[in-house]
């Protein structure tokens, strides 16, 4: 993937620490089964926070912001949650 810095994504909010605080958590419930969605849903979240970016690096912003759009396309469940941590 090329990064664009023009793309809409890169104007987008993402707080790194919010999201992996929220995300780790969800994963954990979804895990012991706390949350419906079970380990199809742990497993497709835990691949899109992989990459959390580190201040500074916009291609990994970029890059979650798109995993992140795919787990709530796929999850709309999670995206209130998630939404703490990330503009949708």
């Amino acid at each position: 993937m090329t990064y664009n810095p023009n793309s809409p994504t890169s104007t987008r909010r993402l707080d790194t620490h919010v999201l992996a605080r929220i995300g780790f958590t969800l994963i954990r419930s979804l895990i012991q089964g706390r949350r419906p969605g079970g380990l199809a849903a742990a497993l497709d979240l835990a691949d899109a926070l992989h990459n959390l970016p580190e201040p500074g690096n916009e291609f990994l912003v970029e890059l979650t912001l798109k995993s992140l759009d795919e787990f709530v396309s796929n999850y709309p469940e999670f995206k209130s949650s998630l939404s703490a941590a990330v503009d949708f």
